[in-house]
């Protein structure tokens, strides 16, 4: 059994500061994820680091174009069961999405920007610097 603490909000960009058919939105968000035994009901500590994102969205063009940013930072962290101890990260990712038509869309996000050494909460290498490319329709 886990439970997950976690919050967010949403900010709309500041009245009057960019042009109507232009928007930004920002949010942040913090999150753990702890567990208890289903036999004993001991809890068995948090399984994954505590972790803060953040990020940013300016919208153009009436919502055809949306340009973005994100981060997580993690704390380091005492993997369940071990007695290694993970480093803390900091990871930035940037998007860009274009909807070409009502029912067509294009996305590229490059995640891990700075190419950053982590590790996932079992231990194992994280992904590094990433190129992630889309193409939806909707018929």
């Amino acid at each position: 059994m886990c439970s997950v603490l976690s919050f967010g909000a949403m900010t709309p960009g500041l009245p009057g500061s960019l042009p109507p058919s232009h928007s930004l939105t920002s949010f942040a968000g913090l999150s753990e994820v702890s567990g208890k035994d289903r036999d004993s009901g001991e809890p068995l500590g948090s399984q994954t680091p505590l972790e803060a994102t953040l990020g940013s969205e300016l919208t153009l063009n009436n919502g055809s174009v949306r340009l973005g940013w994100q981060a997580r930072f993690a704390k380091s962290f005492d993997k369940q069961g071990d007695d290694e101890r993970l480093p803390g990260y900091g990871l930035h990712d940037v998007h860009l999405a274009w909807q070409l038509t009502p029912a067509v869309d294009t996305s590229l996000r490059l995640a891990n920007l700075g190419d950053k050494v982590w590790y996932r909460p079992d231990g194992s290498l994280g992904d590094g610097r990433s190129l992630f490319a889309t193409l939806n329709w909707q018929w």
